[in-house]
């Protein structure tokens, strides 16, 4: 009896090493077979798709959200596999991935619009008319409306004339109270000259509840879509 057990210990301790390597390597080796069958010729860019279901979930928040460095998610894969494409494979939020960081292989998902469709942020959320939503020849004529409105000369003087009395107006203010919080202040004003600018509201309550709006507007597009 205790041979049998001393022989059971010694196989679990033999294959808690294989397991973890089978599940360190599942994603790549499932992912990358998918895409073998749908074309022997094509291959997955450097990387690794961690565990199977989590993938690099938890590495990817551990950067966002405890260490507060983002960049070093990024950059961890950089320094492992070489700046080389500038595109890497990974595994987040149960799906697979590829972290595109050059500004080549940007460019080139921001102008293939029939190959990358847009998922993100949720048209429900942002309206189908916004820019972030609109898609191709839609998109163009948009952000060139947008362009021609804020990032000419001319409007820009005038913008440039009505943000600057507001400015001084708020350093001022911080001038006075000694001691400020910088970033809730700082998008405050950034939000009031929004509002004038584009719709002509003036410091008040209405744009204070556009304000609370549009915070929960945000918190709705960033929430990842858990049913």
């Amino acid at each position: 009896m205790e041979v049998r057990m001393e022989e059971c210990f010694a196989w679990l301790i033999g294959l808690i090493p294989v397991v973890g390597w089978v599940l360190w390597c599942w994603n790549d080796f499932w992912f990358g077979l998918q895409i073998k069958a749908r074309n022997k010729s094509n291959k997955l860019p450097p990387g690794h798709m961690g565990v199977p279901f989590l993938g690099e979930t938890l590495s990817f928040l551990c950067y966002f959200k405890c260490l507060s460095r983002p960049d070093d998610f990024i950059n961890s894969k950089r320094q492992k596999y070489g700046d080389g494409v500038g595109m890497y494979r990974t595994h987040l939020f149960r799906s697979p991935a590829i972290i595109a960081c050059s500004p080549s292989a940007n460019k080139f998902v921001f102008q293939s619009h029939d190959k990358f469709i847009l998922e993100w942020p949720t048209v429900e959320i942002v309206g189908s008319n916004s820019v972030a939503a609109a898609q191709g020849k839609a998109h163009t004529r948009l952000r060139s409306f947008v362009s021609r409105a804020i990032n000419q000369p001319e409007p820009l003087w005038g913008i440039a004339l009505m943000v600057q009395p507001r400015v001084i107006s708020l350093l001022q203010s911080w001038a006075l109270k000694g001691r400020v919080i910088a970033h809730p202040e700082a998008k405050k004003v950034t939000f009031e000259n929004i509002g004038k600018i584009f719709a002509g509201f003036e410091p008040g309550p209405v744009l204070d509840t556009l304000d609370q709006l549009f915070e929960g507007m945000l918190n709705g597009v960033r929430a990842y879509p858990i049913n």
